[in-house]
């Protein structure tokens, strides 16, 4: 009897260090594709918006948001 309980106890000790492996690892986040999807899917003014509040460099923000006021016949 005495040594059944030991393998039942072995055994749940062993399930969950096996179902906790994962425990703790940071979900993936989007890929670079999925990004740009979700960025070309928002509308005009959501992405300007978008570029306006970013840290990239004023040239690059104004010719970006150019861009999309050209794509979209925004003036």
């Amino acid at each position: 009897m005495k040594l059944n309980s030991k393998f039942v106890v072995a055994g749940i000790l062993a399930a969950g260090i096996l179902a906790g492996c994962s425990m703790g690892m940071q979900p993936t986040g989007s890929t670079v594709d999925q990004i740009k999807a979700k960025e070309a899917a928002m509308p005009p003014d959501q992405q300007i918006s978008m570029i306006e509040h970013s840290p990239m460099p004023p040239a690059e923000k104004a010719k970006k948001i150019a861009e999309i006021k050209a794509k979209a016949g925004l003036k």
